[in-house]
């Protein structure tokens, strides 16, 4: 591995030598080019006996700010509340995206299925460890009809896995790798994912999708090359959290890199696969 590769492993608890089936199937010319597409992501699991605090907290009641008011679909009503995390419970530095070192990201949604290309459809709501705040009843219905999260479930962080662009997306698309090691690459992922374990709740790195990769091109004015542009957006859209959905499917909550190094919470959109 090349030596930036390497340092930036170093910082990271997982194990760099996970990566070296991949590299091996690459051309000798692209391996350092996918290496640098490599992502690190934190996952967790459910809290059993002994565990510590519970860094994501699925379900239950919020703590919100007093003066705040419940987080609505304009014209429709109250969004379901999904869950707490605990921004100073997470491992930062085993991240490459920005969160805050403290308070907490309360996660809000539109549980409607016939309404997932609307952009106010979720929200994302940063609550500063220093604002006064206090538990705020579930509305006793929501959008798209009752909340489904009233009960509650606790997570603790599992561990740090290093995460790659699923093989049929576009930043992948413009490396040019022969299709036998894009197949081998694809096989090698899933194997990986079988290792590490549950990806259901994960912050940072790449998605695991359900179907095939989406991005989200609202307002976007691209360069013409309508591939190079794909590549660019799936490079810009950062994965902020991935979460279970209703029956077999998944959440995906992404942010604008420069949303999220302002921390624009606000700006956050949802992806729902199943």
């Amino acid at each position: 591995m090349a030596g930036a590769m390497l340092a930036r492993m170093k910082e990271n608890s997982f194990d760099a030598s996970l990566l070296d089936p991949f590299v091996q199937v690459l051309p000798a010319e692209l391996r350092q080019r996918w290496l640098d597409l490599v992502r690190p992501a934190v996952r967790f699991r459910m809290r059993e006996d002994g565990d510590g605090p519970a860094v994501w907290r699925y379900g239950g009641e919020p703590n919100l700010p007093d003066e705040m008011p419940w987080p609505v679909k304009e014209g429709e009503g109250p969004l379901n509340y999904m869950g707490a995390l605990d921004c100073a419970g997470i491992p930062r530095h085993e991240l490459d995206i920005p969160l805050p070192a403290d308070g907490t990201l309360l996660f809000f949604l539109h549980d409607n299925y016939a309404d997932w290309d609307s952009l106010d459809r979720a929200r994302v709501v940063y609550v500063p460890a220093s604002a006064a705040t206090s538990p705020r009843q579930l509305p006793e219905e929501t959008v798209g009809g009752d909340n489904f999260y009233d009960g509650e479930d606790f997570l603790v962080v599992d561990r740090a896995v290093p995460t790659m662009p699923d093989t049929d997306t576009y930043m992948i698309d413009a490396l040019g790798i022969p299709q036998n090691a894009k197949d081998a690459l694809g096989g090698l992922q899933w194997d990986l994912d079988g290792e590490v374990g549950d990806w259901l709740y994960q912050i940072g790195g790449h998605p695991t999708w359900i179907q095939n990769p989406h991005v989200e091109s609202e307002g976007f004015i691209g360069t013409g090359n309508e591939k190079e542009d794909l590549a660019y957006l799936e490079r810009d859209w950062l994965l902020l959290a991935m979460t279970p959905g209703s029956g077999d499917g998944t959440f995906y909550w992404f942010m604008r890199s420069a949303d999220l190094a302002d921390g624009r919470f606000d700006r956050a959109v949802l992806n729902f696969q199943c």
